[in-house]
């Protein structure tokens, strides 16, 4: 079986992408297109599988970025051609040719399995969204991939549901970004952890009703820490970014991770994109043995905290009343939430079991 997997703008070991080549190299032999801005990169072939990286560079400046995306596009569109594949394996969606990788599957009798990795009705072209519309066809994108992918993996049952709504017969997979490591339970022990909160991201985020917790917080003795993403405060530390192990040691030594953001478009308008995201650090944090502070409008994750009682879920109308219920966790209840990841914490990690169930579900769907 010959299994195409592509990662369209991700790069090479982006922690799903990568989960995926390794997996499905355990059933057949894998072809692994992904992003790469080495230009002097070349394919090579290692463990069942065929590397190819596609060259591109990314631009600020919109409208050059466009006519580069468009050239980066049509070189993966030859490749998607030239290849021979029994599964057409999709991580995301083409921005500018969404539609040409399953035309092209169709043509050559492939499966289509495609890889939602957030809500694409209003992430399409998201990073170029001041000169294009996206979200007025965004809908119409993620309906198109719904109904030609014999098969879809999520990272939330919201989007698997709305998905349905396209076609019912798809065959769905909910998949959140589980992490890879596990630190062991030598680390709960709460004297090893810094009286931090930690923040880990790899682009700014709107944090301004968080920062004004974080002030609170500071009062009472509480640090405030950003890895990989600078934030001009006079009480928060800054650490440029990690590479994995490493950001999960230093995220193992917080007291809690900030796994929050403000949820609403410039318009003040609720993105379901955001209310149903499953974040790759949500995960990591109880991989680390760090509880999480989310807010209440992220109900996809909200929904983890209140089953498994892993971290704290902060009211978003008064930042004062926030930082008190923060306080209060970790003075009366901090032990009861690392007994609790302890317990429950299988359920955010990256298992053998879950990687049988990954290709039971590819294999027996074809």
């Amino acid at each position: 079986m010959k299994i195409l997997i592509v990662g369209i703008l991700h790069k090479k070991y982006d922690k799903r992408v990568f989960r995926t080549v390794k997996a499905l190299s355990k059933a057949g032999e894998v072809t692994y297109v992904y992003w790469t801005e080495d230009k002097n990169e070349k394919p090579y072939s290692e463990n069942n599988v065929k590397f190819i990286p596609l060259y591109h560079k990314l631009c600020k400046i919109s409208l050059a970025e466009a006519k580069k995306r468009i050239s980066y596009e049509k070189k993966l569109v030859k490749i998607l051609e030239m290849e021979n594949y029994d599964i057409l394996y999709l991580h995301h969606v083409a921005n500018f040719f969404p539609k040409a990788p399953y035309k092209i599957g169709k043509k050559k009798n492939a499966t289509i399995v495609t890889d939602f990795h957030e809500y694409i009705t209003e992430n399409y072209w998201s990073s170029l969204q001041d000169i294009f519309p996206n979200q007025l066809i965004g809908k119409q994108i993620f309906r198109y991939l719904v109904r030609n992918s014999h098969m879809g993996i999520f990272v939330s049952q919201s989007i698997i549901n709305e998905a349905l709504n396209f076609n019912e017969n798809l065959k769905a997979l909910c998949l959140s970004n589980y992490s890879n490591i596990n630190i062991t339970d030598i680390d709960l022990e709460r004297k090893k952890k810094k009286k931090n909160i930690i923040f880990v991201g790899g682009m700014k985020r709107d944090l301004s009703y968080e920062i004004e917790v974080m002030k609170y917080l500071a009062r009472e003795g509480f640090e405030f820490t950003t890895i990989g993403v600078r934030y001009d405060l006079d009480f928060a530390k800054y650490i440029p970014f990690l590479p994995y192990n490493e950001m999960m040691k230093e995220l193992s030594k917080a007291t809690f991770s900030l796994v929050s953001y403000s949820p609403y478009s410039c318009n003040k308008k609720l993105l379901k994109s955001y209310v149903y995201s499953m974040p790759n650090k949500f995960f990591d944090s109880v991989g680390a043995v760090t509880p999480v502070i989310i807010r209440e409008e992220f109900t996809e994750m909200k929904e983890y905290v209140d089953k498994y009682k892993v971290g704290v879920v902060i009211p978003t109308d008064d930042p004062k009343k926030a930082a008190k219920k923060i306080e209060k966790t970790y003075s009366l209840h901090y032990e009861s939430l690392l007994e609790n990841i302890r317990k429950h914490k299988e359920h955010f990690l990256w298992t053998t079991k879950k990687e049988e169930e990954f290709l039971n579900f590819i294999i027996s769907s074809i």
